[in-house]
Parts: structure tokens; C-alpha cells; sequence
């Protein structure tokens, strides 16, 4: 039987998952456990994505660090798109002024 590289990917989060669930049993902080499923989820989801439209032959070692390459590039640009957003937010005005309300 041949598994496709996203189920094998989606079955080690799970297993990865399942060890920080035994982990996390004994902490109270839920926040914490809520963001790291979350950030765990946000990885699944876009290597998956990658792969998928790179359609990059990973039974070879060659096409797995090419998958690998492409993704850590999408995640840079990824992650500079997010700070240059956000720091672009932080930037503007956000104050209200008497000339922007309408009666």
C-alpha cells in the first residue's frame, strides 16, 4: 500500500499531537495547548499545500529536499508578508478625530 505524503504528514502531527495531549494533561493552561494544536495545524496544512502544487516527487531524496526547500522559502516569504502587513497596521493613524465623525 502507498501512502500519499500528506497522509503520512497528517498521521505524524497526529501521533505528535497525541504525545503533547500526555504532556499537556497535567497543565491547566488551555491557551497554550489550544495555540499549539493551532500552530501545528497551520504547518499540516500549508506543507500539504506546497506539495500539492509543486507535485514534487518525494520517493526520492533529491525530491524531498526539494519539497522541503520550497516550502521553507513559501514560509519565509510567507512570514515577511505577515510582519510587513502587520508593521504597515501598527503605522497608521488609528485615532479618532472630531472632523471623522459624521453627526
Amino acid at each position: 500500500m502507498v501512502l500519499s505524503i500528506g497522509l503520512i504528514v497528517i498521521l505524524v502531527l497526529a501521533v505528535m499531537l497525541l504525545v503533547v495531549l500526555f504532556k499537556l494533561r497535567e497543565i491547566k493552561h488551555h491557551v497554550g495547548l489550544v495555540a499549539i494544536i493551532a500552530v501545528i495545524l497551520f504547518f499540516a496544512i500549508t506543507f500539504t499545500k506546497v506539495y500539492n502544487d509543486n507535485k514534487a516527487d518525494v520517493t526520492t531524496f533529491e525530491g524531498l529536499t526539494q519539497v522541503i526547500k520550497i516550502y521553507s522559502v513559501w514560509l519565509a516569504t510567507a512570514s515577511s508578508n505577515f510582519f510587513k502587513i502587520a508593521g504597515y497596521a501598527v503605522q497608521q493613524d488609528w485615532n479618532i478625530n472630531a472632523s471623522s465623525i459624521s453627526p
